[in-house]
């Protein structure tokens, strides 16, 4: 049972291969971490099948990979891919709307790969080598490389970052609509 707490799924590869485990399940809370403890060439590969809600993200470690079926998702918390780890996107709603991808642009290339037909929405795309955040709008794997001066991305889709609000802009916007409340509390009174 992955459900509760921060899930650590480790496969111990020894020193050659791959080894695949794949979720079917839905995963509903908590949050997943994919680590890889083989040496050498030895990597874990993860996939993920089902429509799930976990809130507390994703991290895909060295040597690792995380991945998504043609109908799996990452939840709805953020994702980090640390340096020689791997994501591979399956479908056009891997990520949740509002989450933020975390990358190394320095880390080997390809290894954040768009597998899929469409259009990905999400939060935020940073890189932390940088410390940079992609401008909202929507990019190829080759726009992406280029805005991030890497080679990271590969693949057939596209991700769009959502244009968020500042906090000031959403004070603004929660101020107005509270004060349209009261204005129409007072109108009901009278």
């Amino acid at each position: 049972n992955l459900n509760g707490g921060i899930r650590t799924v480790t496969v111990n590869n020894g020193t050659t291969g791959v080894r695949t485990t794949t979720v079917g399940g839905i995963i509903s809370n908590g949050g997943l971490a994919v680590l890889a403890t083989g040496t050498g060439a030895a990597k874990t590969s993860l996939i993920l099948t089902g429509a799930n809600a976990y809130a507390d993200g994703s991290t895909v470690n060295a040597n690792a990979t995380l991945a998504t079926s043609t109908t799996g998702t990452f939840g709805t918390g953020d994702v980090t891919v640390a340096d020689t780890g791997k994501l591979t996107l399956g479908n056009a709603t891997s990520f949740f709307d509002s989450a933020k991808l975390t990358f190394a642009s320095t880390s080997t290339a390809s290894s954040i790969s768009l597998n899929f037909t469409g259009t990905d929405t999400l939060g935020a795309v940073y890189d932390s080598i940088s410390s940079t955040y992609l401008a909202s709008g929507t990019y190829t794997a080759s726009q992406l490389n280029s805005y991030f001066s890497s080679s990271v991305f590969t693949g057939t889709g596209s991700l769009m970052v959502a244009a968020i609000p500042e906090s000031s802009t959403c004070a603004a916007i929660f101020g107005a609509l509270a004060l349209g409340a009261v204005v129409i509390a007072r109108r009901r009174r009278a």
